[in-house]
């Protein structure tokens, strides 16, 4: 027997909008990795990976920005390290925590992930056309920039503006 569904929430708010279109795109590329040797990575893999990719962090960091348990970000770790693709470095000063930091096959491997990530966004387009690509990708930007400045700045390679 199924449990019952709340069908009294709304699921058109851009919030639950986003986490439909987020899982929709983690679970095609799960099926773009399938048969590849990144195929057992999660979402959660990704995500510490890409916050990595950013700036080497300390998995406490990783746990608190990701909003998810220092055991979860260490699992991921685990499975990243055991592809090789990320490593732990120790932090000067600080016998207990290390730095999560970026091998050179994880800098090959985002290389191979954005083939992946250009096929996603093929599809996008045969969905949306051009225009709405750019449209979207245009006010996604602008949300990124009015809601997360300082990661998606630190995530385009730039400096955020106070930190200089």
């Amino acid at each position: 027997m199924q449990p019952p569904t709340d069908t009294t929430l709304p699921i058109d708010n851009i919030r639950s909008l986003l986490q439909f279109v987020a899982d929709g795109i983690d679970q095609r590329l799960h099926k773009l990795r399938s048969g590849t040797r990144y195929e057992s990575v999660r979402p959660s893999d990704v995500k510490v990976f890409a916050m990595a990719l950013r700036e080497p962090r300390r998995m406490a960091d990783l746990a608190r920005q990701l909003r998810i348990s220092r055991q979860a970000v260490q699992m991921s770790v685990k499975r990243l390290s055991e592809l090789k693709v990320v490593e732990l470095q120790p932090i000067p000063g600080n016998s207990r925590d290390k730095y999560v930091v970026i091998t050179d096959r994880g800098r090959s491997a985002r290389k191979a992930a954005e083939v992946q990530l250009r096929q996603m966004e093929t599809e996008i387009r045969a969905v949306i056309g051009k225009e709405g690509e750019d449209a979207l990708r245009g006010l996604l930007v602008r949300l990124c920039e009015a809601f997360s400045p300082e990661e998606y700045v630190r995530g385009r390679g730039q400096v955020p503006p106070d930190s200089e």
